[in-house]
């Protein structure tokens, strides 16, 4: 952005900078794969979760769209907050692994 004449407010200016860096930031493709305000896709195990409702990302994990949970040694470690996104069933037997699978975004 051009500054509005040269006795421009330096208050404005530092705000300027400040709006700038926060859209820059906010951009998903500035960020890695689980930092706060990407969207991921995971598996939560255990119990009904409904949309809106945030769990820590201990109780998650990556996994597919038909639910197969990443394995592997040592397992990967979900930090932070989540948001759920859509409704993840409990786990019951009944219900399959894409119950329980859903889009989270990191809040925390």
């Amino acid at each position: 952005m051009a500054a509005i004449g040269k006795n421009w407010n330096p208050e404005i200016k530092a705000l300027e900078q400040s709006l700038i860096e926060a859209i820059e930031n906010s951009n998903p493709k500035n960020k890695e794969a689980g930092e706060v305000g990407t969207y991921a896709l995971l598996r939560k195990n255990y119990g009904t979760t409904f949309h809106g409702q945030v769990v820590s990302g201990s109780r998650l994990k990556w996994a597919t769209a038909s639910g197969v949970a990443e394995t592997g040694m040592p397992q990967p470690v979900i930090e932070g907050q989540w948001k759920l996104m859509g409704f993840v069933q409990d786990n019951s037997s009944a219900n399959p692994p894409e119950a329980k699978t859903a889009v989270w975004l990191r809040v925390e």
